[in-house]
């Protein structure tokens, strides 16, 4: 994705699409959906490109498949940020997030 920021790709990308790379902000828990979305948006467009190198099938399927996740994630992170939240709600979400993500279960209890 860097690869396509440069300004002889940049300007190359910019002949077959509209679209321009997203560039993920750390500082943001949203950038990241962004950032993938976008390239899922440009990745047939750069695969034209002969001075960039895609990345492998493999990585592609893995973003592909995390989309969904990211997605409720992103519902979700936007819902706890509402005004007048109350904490009992914000619990709840916890919980059932954590029961279809079984992975972060351990991760979100290490910072209560």
């Amino acid at each position: 994705m860097s690869q396509m920021r440069n300004l002889m790709a940049a300007r190359a990308l910019r002949e077959l699409t509209s679209l321009t790379p997203i560039k993920r902000n750390v500082t943001r828990w949203s950038s990241t959906p962004k950032m993938l979305q976008r390239f899922l948006q440009i990745e047939g467009s750069a695969r034209q490109l002969d001075d960039i190198d895609t990345i492998r099938r493999a990585d592609l399927d893995r973003i592909k498949s995390v989309m969904p996740a990211l997605k409720d994630l992103k519902s979700i992170m936007t819902d706890l940020q509402k005004k007048g939240q109350h904490i009992g709600v914000v619990n709840e979400t916890f919980e059932l997030m954590t029961e279809d993500y079984r992975e972060l279960k351990t991760r979100c209890y290490n910072f209560v």
